[in-house]
């Protein structure tokens, strides 16, 4: 059995402010011997709650994942895909290999396919238009491909499953 009031004697006043914030969530034991500690150290209830406070407001400024999405979108797809990944292997047992190679793979593919557009692009003088065009037919032509060929994939490691070999 865990000596609650050792583990909170090692802590520090700030790491036992922190206990102290969601103490609700404690057993009736360990609060017991939270409220000891709290005395012994001469913390009272008024700190506790300007400590409350001070955490709130530094909560605010911390990384925000919405924040995140809205600043990088590409974050939300890429979580997405990992949680699609995760689930398929929750409901298989495996991992969707062919999808995550070919992820991988494409993103491979697309950052080299960029440097050699800007070098090219360099060696032959282009403007910064015609560049730009260049670049947005074929990120529009990589974005289609790459979805139709992403969802037979996909497609793919699904019939497998429901139809493994054999039966």
């Amino acid at each position: 059995m865990l000596d609650f009031g050792e583990q909170y004697q090692s802590m520090t006043d700030d790491e036992l402010l922190n206990v102290a914030r969601d103490s609700q969530d404690l057993t009736p034991e360990a609060r017991k011997s939270l409220n000891g500690e709290l005395s012994r150290r001469r913390i009272s209830s008024g700190e506790l709650s300007k400590y409350d406070t001070q955490s709130n407001d530094t909560k605010d400024k911390k990384f925000n994942l919405e924040t995140a999405y809205s600043l990088w979108p590409t974050l939300r797809w890429i979580r997405e895909t990992v949680r699609d990944w995760k689930q398929y292997r929750h409901e298989t047992g495996e991992w969707p290999r062919r999808s995550i190679v070919f992820y991988f793979l494409h993103l491979a593919v697309e950052f080299v396919a960029l440097l050699l557009i800007v070098w090219y692009s360099v060696q032959h003088g282009w403007s910064k238009g015609t560049f730009i065009v260049i670049v947005i037919l074929l990120v529009t032509a990589d974005a289609f491909l790459s979805n139709w060929l992403q969802n037979k994939i996909r497609l793919s490691e699904i019939m497998r499953y429901r139809h493994p070999r054999g039966l």
